[in-house]
């Protein structure tokens, strides 16, 4: 259901962006790819679906990313947080577009910084836990 578009980017460019930034930041697989969805729109509906994410941390690996999106013909969707409902929503515009997030630049720089005003504002973590994807210390993932 949520994976109709996880074929459509070529496997050599799936290939060169894993080359690129190892498997541990591209995501390809229909779980992984469920949390850049669109979270209005229908399960069943696959118009906004991307066909894989890539996260790079530096500008040398951005400039990379967008050399291979070229060779290959593949449409990129560069994405912040994305978390933003209503203004910076994960899903692309264009089906089967590879998402280019920057969460993760700077070695998790602006999540650990939102972290660290979450834990000091509310460090049992009852206000909107999970809201644009920064948890309560007691619920978080090792990156």
């Amino acid at each position: 259901m949520y994976g109709a578009c996880v074929s459509t980017v070529a496997g050599s460019a799936l290939d060169d962006f894993t080359a690129l930034l190892g498997p541990d930041r591209v995501v390809a697989d229909e779980e992984g790819l469920r949390a850049y969805r669109d979270p209005y729109s229908f399960p069943a509906w696959d118009d906004y679906t991307a066909s894989a994410v890539v996260m790079p941390s530096t500008v040398e690996e951005v400039q990379e990313i967008v050399r291979i999106a070229g060779r290959h013909g593949v449409p990129l969707w560069p994405i912040s947080q994305g978390r933003n409902n209503g203004y910076g929503r994960p899903a692309p515009r264009v089906k089967g577009s590879v998402i280019a997030d920057q969460y993760s630049w700077n070695d998790h720089a602006y999540m650990r910084f939102c972290e660290r005003i979450k834990d000091a504002l509310d460090s049992d973590g009852i206000l909107a836990p999970g809201k644009q994807a920064i948890w309560p210390r007691s619920m978080r993932t090792e990156r």
